[in-house]
């Protein structure tokens, strides 16, 4: 992703223009409370 094009395509910029993520904290809890972290020694 480092080497991104800008969104806009008569850009120079060299740095990659990222759209803002939504996590979804609801999933990931549910995940852990079945799956757990994982093996540490992994």
């Amino acid at each position: 992703m480092a080497h991104s094009e800008a969104l806009d395509p008569d850009s120079d910029l060299f740095q990659p223009e990222l759209l803002p993520v939504d996590f979804d904290d609801e999933a990931f809890a549910e995940y852990v409370a079945e799956y757990g972290w994982g093996d540490p020694d992994a």
